[in-house]
């Protein structure tokens, strides 16, 4: 599972920016630095007998300042709503299950962001 989440934030960071373990991360937001992406399962549904799988996705980012945040989760939002096989070596489709929005805020004050999708793939990685 982590090879897949790391493929996710490679993706995010060759088509809108960043790095991975830079400003993107795998699993939760660090605390540092102040403004930053993260992805995390988050949950799902994998039935025995039911080849198709569920996996829920939830894609954080923290930011110092309102626009810089919403842009940037519009961007990631755009990247991956109802795409089908974008990530290499991983089929399956992005469900968008919510818009982008203020999550609220974290110790620091920071704003925190998210966007929540469900991966459907028949894969087994």
């Amino acid at each position: 599972m982590n090879a897949f989440l790391t493929a996710i934030a490679s993706h995010i960071g060759a088509n809108i920016g960043g790095t991975v373990n830079r400003d993107l991360y795998v699993g939760a937001l660090p605390d540092d630095p102040p403004d930053c992406t993260a992805v995390c399962r988050t949950g799902g549904k994998d039935e025995p007998g039911n080849p198709t799988r569920y996996l829920d996705l939830t894609f954080f980012h923290r930011s110092k300042k309102l626009q810089d945040g919403e842009t940037r989760m519009t961007l990631i939002h755009s990247t991956f709503a109802d795409q089908f096989n974008v990530i290499c070596g991983f089929p399956g489709r992005f469900v968008s299950n919510e818009e982008p929005g203020v999550a609220g805020y974290d110790a620091r004050n920071l704003i925190v962001f998210t966007a929540k999708f469900t991966f459907v793939t028949t894969a087994r990685f």
